[in-house]
């Protein structure tokens, strides 16, 4: 059931984040994502992606082998899913191709 949809800028900062990773992740606090902290609201302590949780499995492929006279061509496979910690309620998950 999807609750509601996951802020555009989180999605950015994924896409940033997991670019140039593969591999396996669960339930990664979002805020993490927000490394310099430009999210957070001082006076009461919030920060908007508090409550997200993300979850991926990205693997590279190669889908174009080297030639000698073309380099090799790769792609990111997978998925990545943004959960409300709260509730455990998937908000929305997206395939690599959609995010890159």
């Amino acid at each position: 059931m999807k609750e509601t949809e996951a802020p555009h800028a989180l999605w950015d900062a994924l896409a940033t984040k997991l670019n140039s990773e593969s591999g396996y992740r669960t339930d990664v606090s979002c805020v993490e994502l927000d490394s310099d902290g430009e999210l957070w609201h001082i006076a009461s302590s919030f920060h908007p992606w508090e409550n997200y949780m993300y979850t991926c499995d990205l693997n590279t492929a190669c889908t174009y082998r080297a030639t000698t006279s073309e380099p090799a061509e790769y792609e990111m496979e997978g998925w990545v899913r943004v959960d409300n910690a709260t509730t455990g309620v998937t908000i929305e998950e997206r395939s690599a191709s959609e995010l890159w």
